[in-house]
């Protein structure tokens, strides 16, 4: 299984909550809330489910200057992602 860590920038707004983008996977966007990290998951997901039901290449992580780790099993998340995909797709 591959792990791999895509670069993820935090913005703070006024009230207790961060915009969160991955750098390298521009449609991967949300808000979240200090320390509940866990929408970053499902925003991750959603993004690169759009990335395969548009038949388009999923990006490779770049390599920023400092790492705050954040494991996503990219492999295990594809499999689920490409199986929903060929079930809803099926006539």
């Amino acid at each position: 299984m591959s792990l791999l860590y895509y670069p993820l920038l935090l913005t703070k707004n006024d009230d207790d909550t961060y915009i969160a983008e991955f750098v390298d996977i521009p449609e991967a966007k949300t808000i979240v809330r200090w320390p509940d990290m866990s929408p970053l998951y499902d925003c991750l997901y959603v993004a690169l489910t759009g990335y395969l039901e548009e038949g388009r290449e999923i990006p490779k992580p770049s390599s920023p200057p400092k790492i705050v780790t954040f494991p996503v099993y990219i492999d295990s998340m594809i499999k689920d992602i490409t199986d929903e995909f060929n079930r809803n797709s099926k006539c």
